[in-house]
């Protein structure tokens, strides 16, 4: 599901509001932006991705990776392999100046480990300045 980053977060069930910001919702055929961050910045959201919130049934992939392996269980359903790194299904909150609150996929990290995805500069400070995930 692709949203332009720093547009107002309406994912959900939850009204539009301003303070409410979508950072890092990227789909194939949307360009985004790439780049080196520093490793205070990966660590901090790598840390933040452990507690996600706002978690939905199922798993989306990464659009940029290949397809999960389909596995067997014991009684012969087909299915995807179990989610790893390349699948998430919830997001984390982080508070930034002036009532600002970013919301992210927990496939940010992924995003920008692995596709070289730079957030914007804002949300990159206030992950790394966060003690904790911001509700809204």
């Amino acid at each position: 599901m692709f949203f332009a980053d720093l547009t107002p977060y309406e994912y959900g069930y939850e009204m539009p509001r301003t303070n409410i910001l979508n950072v890092g919702w990227l789909a194939r055929g949307h360009v985004f932006p790439v780049g080196m961050v520093s490793e205070a910045f990966a660590k901090a959201l790598r840390r933040l991705i452990k507690s996600p919130g706002n978690l939905y049934r199922g798993y989306h992939s990464c659009e940029f990776c290949p397809e999960p392996p389909v596995v067997v269980s014991s009684n012969g359903l087909r299915m995807r392999g179990p989610p790893g790194e390349t699948e998430g299904n919830g997001e984390i909150r982080v508070a930034g100046p002036n009532g600002i609150v970013y919301v992210a996929p927990v496939l940010v990290a992924h995003y920008v480990e692995v596709h070289k995805y730079r957030p914007p500069e804002e949300f990159i400070q206030a992950v790394i300045s966060v003690d904790g995930i911001a509700s809204a």
